[in-house]
């Protein structure tokens, strides 16, 4: 049906023939019928008067003199419908006033064909006027990577759209007709919600919440859920409303191959069946199974589900990538970075040392020497090295260059601090003064007569991580300098390890406590080791681990008894791990070979892997060809020839997946790996079978494949795909 639309909102009955004047006639010429907006009160009018026909009746004539022969719809404006928002007036369907073939003043709600008709040609009248701002159109060498993994000739940000108020109305009031045609689902005791697939698209549901005649929360995905992590985290959002509501309603602003919009339906029919259903805004194709407002016929669109398929890759044209949380378009594609063997040599000499020495070497711990525990995914414990025979001559040696001589000794309140004072209180022979951490926080204390009186003070800790403890000594000594420490002429800041993550950083802490101060100062450790300063549960990678496997025993009926015992040992944060860092899939994990540049032949799983994490973090940090995931425009990668060519050891391979995020994989190495993973014929594919598991379930390696070698590959790591299936990490069964 080709419908005529006019732009002007009656207040009053006598509106109508206006409108329908204003209307060009070009669009009348060519129209079957007529659509006509009311302003909210004189909808509310119409509707309280049970649409009595008298009423109405000198102005409808009127219009029909206008527009003889064709039908005459009316719709109430969403705009005012949205902002004269009254309980219990939610959006009502159009009604049609005047039936074209014969004349008569009809006054009834269409049916949902019409309904059907009218939304069609509404949303695509709307997406025609502001398809200039939204729809982004590659060169003819180029084509966009869509976040949904599908390639194509276009790029539709409908975010974009939403300039205007009233358009933003006029698209919530037919997403709110599609809501309300459920009652079944609306009628239920309970809160509903609605579920929007980007944070774009909030402020549509803002506004649909005003239209629908139920109380409706409002969600959003925090991004495209397009990699394994973003998945994991939209569908536990989801599985949580869904578990918690009576009803959720997911709407997709645009869905170009309708991936998602159809696994959420088919998941939902498993898991949720009654209380979750899909609404597609605008679909540019034909979509099965999802309920769609409106189908789009882009011109010169071409659209090819993956990048294996795609004809536009095998013509030569450049891939760009659409970033899948902002939606913005890429300008460059990546680079490719190595690892070059510099940065494994800064650290090779201690953990050659020192590294086989029990429980020096920790990851996935809480360091007990923090008042909140503070977790780390990497950690030296200096507690376990002072124990290790031969250490504390090689601490006793250094301590005894001051220049000058300390005079007393300061430490703050925590027991490795505490064991490392009473060692070299124990050689120096000076006064050994501790600080509580909170009451210097706060200007407190006791006044110490040792630290009044000194000239030179040793200030040592364990570890300088990020240097917040010493900067909050130097900050209570240069606040309460004349009642604390008077006569403080030199300070000499020592830590056995520093273990920055940045050198940048370190240099800015260093600068402040060693500058512009009453008294000259120094920072100097025993040894400093760059390691990764992963705090959170999202950069730990055995916190991921932990988090995926959980979720996924929670969704199995039976659970692998390996995973079970390894899931024990990573809820064990107080001791964290301390010699087995990767998951056993059966193959031992051989000790470090001959002639490898990372440590010496012989070396430990655990030795190996904090040489890698440390080499990685170099690199993060080089001041060339520095890996950076997120440089624009042009981010930089870990090369695939790093695991392909220059360190082919599968230790090392497994020590570097863990050291580095998902997102710092070039896509070449990904594939790669995800290829190793699957390839059976692999006579060392036992030593990373279950590393590659969770490196591929907690993103690193992209989306997991469906394939029955893809089901045989988890299942051989006591995964079963029903679990992931119902985790969401896959979106349907193999064939």
């Amino acid at each position: 049906m080709i419908l005529a639309f006019s732009d002007i909102i009656a207040e009053t009955s006598a509106d109508f023939d206006h409108a329908v004047a204003q209307i060009e006639s070009t669009n009348l010429r060519q129209a079957e019928g007529i659509v006509l907006r009311a302003h909210a009160s004189l909808w509310r009018r119409i509707k309280k008067n049970d649409f009595n026909v008298e009423l109405l009746k000198p102005d409808l004539d009127a219009v029909g003199r206008r527009a003889p022969g064709l039908d005459i719809y009316l719709l109430p404006d969403a705009h005012s419908l949205a902002e004269h928002w009254v309980v219990g007036s939610g959006a009502q369907p159009p009604i049609r006033l005047i039936d074209g073939a014969s004349g008569a003043i009809s006054l009834a709600m269409v049916n949902a064909e019409c309904r059907n008709d009218i939304r069609i040609a509404e949303l695509r009248e709307l997406f025609e006027s502001f398809q200039g701002r939204c729809v982004i159109c590659a060169s003819e060498n180029h084509h966009f990577a869509l976040p949904s993994g599908a390639h194509s000739t276009q790029f539709v940000r409908l975010g974009d759209a939403f300039a205007s108020i009233d358009v933003i109305d006029r698209i919530a009031y037919w997403v709110a007709m599609e809501i309300q045609s459920k009652p079944e689902i609306l009628e239920r005791n309970g809160r509903h919600t609605i579920f929007v697939d980007h944070p774009s698209m909030l402020v549509l549901a803002a506004r649909i919440q005003r239209l629908v005649d139920v109380p409706i929360n409002i969600v959003a995905f925090p991004t495209y859920p397009s990699d394994i992590q973003s998945r994991n985290a939209s569908f536990e959002m989801l599985r949580k409303q869904a578990a918690d509501c009576a009803s959720v309603l997911v709407v997709i602003g645009v869905a170009s191959t309708g991936r998602l919009a159809n696994f959420i339906q088919r998941w939902a029919e498993t898991e949720y069946p009654h209380a979750l259903s899909v609404i597609v805004l605008y679909a540019l194709q034909e979509l099965q199974a999802t309920s769609v407002l409106c189908r789009l016929d882009l011109k010169g669109y071409r659209h090819f589900s993956n990048e294996d398929g795609c004809e536009l890759c095998a013509a030569h044209s450049s891939a760009v990538q659409i970033h899948t949380s902002s939606y913005l378009v890429g300008l460059q594609p990546g680079e490719a970075v190595p690892l070059i063997p510099r940065h494994f040599h800064s650290q090779r000499d201690f953990l050659q040392r020192w590294g086989e020495v029990p429980g020096v070497l920790r990851v996935h711990y809480d360091d007990p020497n923090e008042a909140t525990g503070r977790h780390h995914a990497f950690y030296i414990d200096v507690s376990s090295l002072l124990d290790a025979p031969g250490f504390q001559g090689e601490l006793i040696a250094a301590i005894g260059r001051f220049d000058p001589e300390p005079e007393v000794i300061v430490i703050p309140d925590h027991p490795t601090a505490r064991k490392l004072g009473d060692i070299l209180h124990g050689f120096l022979a000076k006064p050994l003064v501790v600080l509580d951490e909170k009451l210097i926080a706060r200007g407190e204390g006791p006044i110490d007569e040792n630290l009044r009186l000194a000239q030179c003070a040793l200030i040592i800790d364990d570890i300088f991580i990020t240097g917040s403890r010493l900067e909050s000594i130097n900050r209570f000594l240069r606040e309460r300098y004349a009642e604390r420490c008077p006569s403080l002429a030199t300070i000499h800041y020592w830590t056995v390890l520093a273990t920055p993550s940045s050198s940048a950083n370190y240099e800015r802490v260093v600068r402040g406590i060693t500058q512009n101060h009453g008294w000259s100062s120094t920072v100097s450790h025993l040894q400093e080791i760059p390691l990764p300063d992963w705090h959170r549960t999202g950069d730990c990678p055995w916190c991921m681990e932990r988090n995926v496997l959980s979720g996924l025993a929670q969704s199995a009926v039976e659970f692998d008894g390996k995973i079970a015992d390894r899931l024990a040992s990573l809820s064990a944060t107080d001791q964290g791990i301390v010699s087995a860092p990767f998951v056993d899939s059966g193959a031992a994990i051989p000790l470090l070979g001959a002639q490898s540049v990372a440590l010496a032949p012989g070396s430990s799983a655990m030795q190996v892997l904090f040489a890698c994490a440390s080499a990685t973090q170099q690199l993060r940090n080089a001041p060339e060809n520095a890996l950076n995931a997120d440089l624009f425009p042009t981010p930089r990668y870990i090369a695939r020839r790093v695991f392909e060519t220059n360190y082919t050891e599968r230790l090392i391979w497994l020590a570097l997946l863990r050291s580095l995020k998902g997102k710092e994989l070039d896509p070449a190495l990904k594939a790669f790996l995800a290829a190793t993973a699957l390839n059976s014929q692999d006579a060392q594919r036992g030593i990373v079978l279950g590393e590659l598991a969770v490196a591929w379930l907690t993103g690193k390696l992209g989306s997991i494949p469906v394939s029955e070698p893809c089901r045989d590959f988890f299942s051989s790591v006591g995964i079963s795909w029903e679990a992931l299936y119902a985790k969401a990490f896959v979106d349907r069964y193999p064939q």
